[in-house]
Parts: C-alpha cells; sequence; structure tokens
C-alpha cells in the first residue's frame, strides 16, 4: 500500500511538472511573441507615414504598368522596401522598365535602433555625346553603362549614461564620380565626404561639421544655442570657398547665415529671423496664437538686397480660421498687392481634405483676374483622388483622377491614374504584414 501511495505521489508530481513546463513553454512563447512585435525599451517606428500606410508591415513590392504615360508607352517598373520587426527600413530595390535590378540599398542598424551603415548599390546606363573619329568632325551618343557603390558609416559616442556625444557619418565611394563629379578613384580607404554632430549631455545637438577631401578642415559649420529652459534659440552657419575647378575648400570659414528664435513664456517660437553674414536680414517670419494655444496667423516677410538699399520681396501671410478648421495662405508683393492665396480643408484630426490654390492677374489697371491654378482633394484614407493644375491665364496642364482598392487594414493595394478621362497607369502594391499584426 505504501509503495502503492508513493506511486500515486510520483505521477502526481511528474504531471505538475509536465503542466508547469508547459506554462513555462507558453509563457515564454508569449514573451518571445511580445518581444518580436515590440521589444523592451524600444517602440515600433511608424512604416511609410509619408504614403499613409498603416499596420506593422514587413515588406512592400510596388509595381507601375499602364498602356499610355504623358502620351508614351510605358512598361513596368517595380520598387520594393522591406522593414525589420522594430519598423526599420533595412532594404531598398528598383528594378527598370524590363525587370532588371538597377538599384539596391541596404541598411544595417546597432542593437540599440542607431543606424550602423547604409550600402548603396547603383547600376544605371547614360546616353553620353562623345566626338567621332571622321572627318568632317561629328559627334555621336553612345550609351555609357557604370556601376556606383557609395557606403555611408555612422558612428555614435554616449557618456555612462547613455546621452549621446558625438555623432559622425562618413561617405566612401566605389566609382569615378563623387557628389562633387571629379574623380577620385575606387579606393575604399579614402573617406570623401564626413559630417560629424557633437551634442551636450541632455541629447542636444551643438555642433555640426561637414568636411569634404580630408576630415581635418571642414568646409562648413554650424552652431546651436539654447536658452536656460534648453530651447532651441539661434544657430549659426559658416562656410569655406571652394577652390575654382575643384572640390576643394579653403581652411578658413566666413559667416554665412544667422537664425534666431524669439520665444514667448509658453516657449512657443513667436519670431524667426534670418539673416546674411549677421548682417543683413533676409528672412522675418512672425507667429500669433489664439487663447488655446493653437497658431492663429504667421506673417513671413522675405527681404533683399544689401548695405542702403534693402527692400520688401515678398511677404507671406497665413491665417488658421478653427471653426471650419481651413487655412488660408495670402502672398503679397512688393507692392503689397495679393498675388496668391490658396485656401485648405482639414478634418477634426487636422487631416487635408482638399486644397485650392488662385493666381491673380493684374491689368493696367489695377483690376485683379483670379485664376484657379491647383486642386487637390483627397478621400477618407487622406490618399488623393483628385489633381488638377491649370496655368495662370487658366489653361489646363493636367486633370487627373485616382481611384483605389483597399485592403482589410485600410492600406490601398491597387491605384489607377485617369488623365483627362484616359486610364493611364496602374500600380499595384503587394504588402505583407508581421505574423502577429493584429
Amino acid at each position: 500500500m505504501l509503495f502503492h501511495l508513493d506511486f500515486i505521489f510520483i505521477d502526481d508530481f511528474c504531471s505538475q511538472m509536465r503542466n508547469f513546463a508547459f506554462i513555462l513553454f507558453i509563457g515564454f512563447a508569449c514573451i518571445q511573441l511580445l518581444a518580436s512585435f515590440e521589444p523592451q525599451g524600444k517602440q515600433r517606428k511608424i512604416t511609410f507615414a509619408n504614403e499613409n500606410l498603416v499596420g506593422h508591415i514587413k515588406w512592400v513590392k510596388v509595381t507601375h504598368y499602364g498602356a499610355v504615360v504623358r502620351g508614351a508607352p510605358i512598361r513596368n517598373t517595380k520598387e520594393s522596401w522591406t522593414y525589420n520587426e522594430y519598423g526599420h527600413l533595412i532594404e531598398n530595390d528598383k528594378y527598370d522598365t524590363i525587370s532588371k535590378p538597377c538599384r539596391k540599398t541596404i541598411y544595417q542598424y546597432f542593437p540599440n535602433g542607431d543606424l550602423k551603415e547604409t550600402m548603396d548599390s547603383t547600376a544605371e546606363t547614360n546616353m553620353q555625346r562623345i566626338r567621332a573619329n571622321t572627318e568632317p568632325v561629328k559627334f555621336i551618343w553612345r550609351a555609357n553603362t557604370f556601376n556606383q557603390i557609395a557606403i555611408q558609416k555612422y558612428t555614435y559616442r554616449y557618456d555612462a549614461l547613455g546621452s549621446l556625444l558625438y555623432s559622425a557619418k562618413c561617405t566612401y565611394y566605389n566609382g569615378r564620380y563623387c557628389e562633387c563629379t571629379y574623380y577620385i578613384g575606387s579606393s575604399w580607404d579614402t573617406c570623401r565626404n564626413m559630417t560629424k554632430y557633437y551634442y551636450d549631455s541632455s541629447g542636444k545637438i551643438l555642433e555640426e561639421l561637414t568636411f569634404n577631401g580630408d576630415t581635418i578642415h571642414p568646409c562648413a559649420s554650424t552652431l546651436f544655442r539654447y536658452n536656460k529652459m534648453g530651447q532651441f534659440t539661434e544657430k549659426d552657419e559658416s562656410k569655406s570657398t571652394r577652390v575654382a575647378n575643384t572640390c576643394d575648400y579653403g581652411n578658413n570659414l566666413e559667416p554665412d547665415e544667422n537664425t534666431v528664435l524669439k520665444r514667448d513664456t509658453k516657449g512657443r517660437v513667436i519670431d524667426k529671423t534670418t539673416y546674411w553674414f549677421n548682417i543683413y536680414l533676409t528672412r522675418d517670419e512672425k507667429t500669433t496664437f489664439d487663447n488655446s494655444g493653437d497658431t492663429l496667423e504667421t506673417v513671413q516677410a522675405d527681404y533683399a538686397g544689401k548695405d542702403t538699399v534693402h527692400f520688401l520681396k515678398r511677404k507671406e501671410v497665413k491665417q488658421f480660421i478653427k471653426n471650419n478648421h481651413t487655412l488660408q495662405d495670402d502672398v503679397y508683393d512688393a507692392n503689397g498687392m495679393l498675388t496668391d492665396y490658396t485656401i485648405s480643408h482639414f478634418d477634426l484630426k487636422k487631416h487635408l481634405s482638399d486644397k485650392e490654390q488662385f493666381h491673380i492677374t493684374y491689368n493696367n489697371a489695377g483690376t485683379g483676374d483670379t485664376v484657379m491654378v491647383y486642386h487637390i482633394i483627397n478621400d477618407n484614407h487622406f490618399n488623393r483622388i483628385e489633381d488638377d493644375r491649370y496655368t495662370n491665364d487658366g489653361k489646363v496642364v493636367y486633370k487627373d483622377t485616382y481611384q483605389y482598392n483597399y485592403d482589410r487594414v485600410g492600406n490601398w493595394v491597387e491605384q489607377l491614374l485617369v488623365n483627362d478621362s484616359n486610364p493611364e497607369i496602374i500600380t499595384e502594391r503587394e504588402i505583407h504584414y508581421l505574423p502577429n499584426h493584429k
């Protein structure tokens, strides 16, 4: 009987252990699932915010095809974007009209999410005008195909508390031409373009230095200043002069532009002024707020000239009308005459619903003739469904409409562009979401 009880005890113990192991397994699986969805200390970034894409997206492939584009035949063109579980872009691929890869960009990140490196591989074909060995001399066009790889490497330096103190971006080229279009050979070891950033202990940027050709003498410098509350108030930009016919710069930095921000007691920017060489005012932007803190009006004045010849060139006034969620943007010339104005309507969440832009042409008698030059309308998903452009005298430049098919998440997967009632381009988006997307 005792032996039998021991058996029951052992069997019960094993059963409890199996249950406990199963609970551990389920718990671990849940933790893994949550970790892959949103790791501790990290928030998933918004993917493709500018394209109104929603949801946690793994990758997107876009294909354009159609019969005619602006009177010319079109072939398929494709582009795809791939993201990791944190919402960081890790690969961007582009294909030409015959579906041949023409560009690939790969992104790498540090464990904390900081960008570590980008590698941009480009294969391009352009037409080059050359001199033929003939008499009389003739010039012919020849296809010139070249491959180039540009690598950007990022470095960061933190203090003991994890605050960013320094970061740098360096660009390497493996090709014949750099951004300044001069020959640099094919060395991987020479850094031609570099930007260094310096921060204070709270993570605010203090200085930005740009180098071209070496890493000792900067060709541009930007200094940032803050008030006692830690709010950005001033920016000084300096540049050196480029040596003629080269991409080399002198060693002396000269003041170029100065920007000063004035804030009210609540820290809001109420005046932003820009000076050339810290002397001549080039732009003055003043902002007023209503009692609830929303922007009521923004007045931007552009100036031109130097020394004693200093005059108003352009003035722009933006008025926000809260009761009907409207923004009116008026542009005046140097004589104070209204030349352009734009009316935009928004929904309660400040998403753009429609926008109309008008131009006024004055005759010798001073009478103005108003013509609509631009008009757009968005649907409930904030995607454009109508896009019209006109010249200043009212002639149609183009009249485009867009039709969409949406998936269950709310992203469009097919877009049809119709120009003047003629279907032109069909764009398809193949969207794959993360497995744990809800």
